[in-house]
This record gives C-alpha cells, structure tokens and sequence, in this order.
C-alpha cells in the first residue's frame, strides 16, 4: 500500500526536493502525489522553473525547462529503483552468507 500524503504535506516536499535534499521515501511520496494532483503538479513545475531559470539566467536561450523538470523526475524515479534493488541485492548477499555458514555449523556439529 502506498503511503499517501496530502497537498500540504507535497508542498513542503517541494522545495527541499528541487533542492535535492528529500529522502527516497519522500521523493517517492512526492511523485505519487504529482501524479495524481495537477496542482501539486503545477507548483512543483512553477518552482522548479524558478531555481533552475534563476540558477541558468546566463544559458537560458540554450536550456530547456520543461525537458529539464521532466529528466529530473525520470531521474529521482530511476535513481531510487537503483539505490532500492542494490539494498535488495545486498540483503540477499547477507541472508546467503548467514545460510552459508549455519550450515557450515550444522555441519560441524552433526
């Protein structure tokens, strides 16, 4: 089951996540919610293009906004499908290794 926020709740995510400073859990939370609220949607679009318009003012005939806001989101989607299969991956590492070597006692014992 998902862990649904609120308007409220998006939009106190919104900042810290074009910052690049919320959590997977949040950015997970965050980008459910924009897919499902056009106006959570459109104030996460509406700010971003402010800090990047802000942070490019020099190279804005040459960069793109909406492309830019749209690789940003592809990006936190792939970003944390990595960082959660590689938790996965080393869980099992682990869970292998625990099995491995009780059976390695099991063994010594019998």
């Amino acid at each position: 089951m998902k862990d649904i926020i609120n308007c409220s709740k998006a939009e106190k995510l919104i900042p810290k996540y074009i910052k690049g400073e919320t959590t997977d859990a949040e950015t997970i939370r965050l980008l459910d919610h924009i897919d499902s609220c056009d106006s959570c949607r459109e104030e996460l679009t509406i700010q971003y293009f402010i800090s990047e318009g802000l942070d490019n003012v020099e190279e804005l005939n040459d960069y793109n906004l909406l492309k830019g806001f749209d690789s940003k989101i592809k990006t936190s989607r792939t970003d944390i499908k990595i960082r959660k299969n590689a938790r996965d991956g080393f869980i099992a590492c682990i869970v292998g290794i625990v099995v491995v070597l009780c059976m390695g006692a099991l063994t010594v014992v019998l």
